[in-house]
């Protein structure tokens, strides 16, 4: 083997331990849903709209609204996040018919669903990048 060869392993090896290392963040302004999720949840809500005018500012974020599962453990588990129960309804993904599910209102259980068309508040969810 030549020096150049054992150069060329010490810079493979130095590009492997690099992209290894690398960890997946949340975006700024979310938090993971629970230690070591792959999906963060925003940690503010962002104001009252009809669920598809939510969803789509959402999408336009390169987001999508959190599905029920994921805002009953951003609820439950999540840490810094703010307002999920303060006697305020928030919408989330499941829909259908032009009824769609909320959570919130004074407790991470409570849960109703409601016509798309009246505002309630909302947050997004990512993935990690």
């Amino acid at each position: 083997a030549t020096s150049s060869d054992a150069t060329d392993a010490m810079l493979d090896a130095a590009i492997d331990a690099s992209i290894d290392s690398y960890v997946p963040l949340c975006p700024s302004g979310t938090t993971e849903l629970t230690v070591g999720s792959d999906t963060c949840i925003e940690l503010t809500e962002r104001g009252n709209d009809t669920w598809t005018n939510a969803k789509t500012i959402c999408v336009g974020l390169g987001r999508r609204l959190c599905t029920d599962a994921e805002w009953f453990l951003g609820c439950t588990d999540a840490v810094a996040i703010v307002d999920m129960i303060d006697l305020g309804w928030e919408w989330v993904a499941e829909e259908a018919g032009g009824v769609a599910a909320k959570r919130g209102d004074n407790q991470c259980t409570a849960m109703s669903s409601h016509v798309i068309t009246d505002p309630y508040e909302f947050r997004c969810c990512v993935a990690k990048s």
